[in-house]
């Protein structure tokens, strides 16, 4: 087959892994991107990672932003030319697309830099049996019968002493109104596919005031602070609605 001056082939193991990532990741640096494709097995080394990235945005397939105090590399999103090709080769659908944000403020942007750090805390420990992404669920829950309660960030399947664990992440930069709250902890109370959720926090303050809205909630919700979860992962010091301190590998075994 021949390609137009200018265009490039596309290879199913190394390019389209690093798209759909993106996707998933809405936002994500150069520096997150690197690792989820080397512990994917998608990459080999930053060298190789590194002209691939360049030659997909140059190419118009992802898109680059600057975020400055968030992070020491550039960050990447999806073009509508990266999500076309991901629709082509099957690894997306259409409607999946309605929830991407292509274009986002640094709010949007750093609460999902975040998420990646979360997520690769926990592969590093190989704790990581599963990630379904926010836009995973809100496909799954728009477009299926099957959903979920809530929109959650992440819905995350944990190994714990040899066993799965499944539980609802919810990451809170920046306080809501507090009846706000208390409208999540109705949703979660109707839960129906997951039993456990875990809520966190950029520091205590934020974690207090929304602990308070869900005092009384009858649910296996525990509260953390991010930057202790990505340090201490299972042996993260969590509360629960009544107060009750433990670690959050107690809390997936209550």
């Amino acid at each position: 087959m021949r390609y137009m001056k200018g265009s490039i082939k596309l290879s199913v193991e190394h390019d389209h892994p690093l798209l759909k990532q993106t996707l998933h990741s809405s936002f994500v640096t150069q520096d997150q991107l690197s690792e989820f494709m080397v512990r994917g097995g998608h990459e080999s080394g930053r060298r190789s990672f590194n002209w691939r990235v360049k030659r997909l945005a140059d190419h118009g397939f992802l898109k680059r932003h600057i975020l400055s105090n968030a992070a020491r590399s550039f960050v990447y999103s999806l073009t509508e030319e990266g999500a076309r090709e991901l629709i082509n080769l099957g690894d997306c659908n259409t409607g999946i697309l309605g929830f991407y944000h292509r274009e986002g403020d640094a709010d949007r942007m750093r609460h999902a830099i975040d998420l990646n750090d979360l997520r690769l805390a926990l592969a590093r420990q190989g704790l990581l049996a599963d990630w379904k992404s926010d836009l995973e669920i809100r496909s799954q829950n728009t477009f299926t019968n099957y959903g979920y309660a809530k929109d959650y960030d992440a819905v995350v399947t944990l190994r714990v002493q040899g066993h799965e664990v499944q539980l609802a992440l919810e990451y809170e930069r920046q306080a809501k109104a507090g009846n706000r709250y208390l409208e999540i902890a109705g949703l979660m109370q109707a839960e129906q596919r997951v039993s456990r959720f875990l809520y966190l926090f950029p520091d205590y303050h934020l974690l207090w005031f929304v602990q308070h809205c869900f005092q009384g909630a009858r649910l296996k919700i525990y509260f953390g602070v991010s930057c202790d979860f990505r340090r201490e992962l299972l042996s993260t010091h969590v509360v629960d609605p009544m107060l009750h301190q433990l670690t959050l590998a107690e809390a997936l075994h209550t």
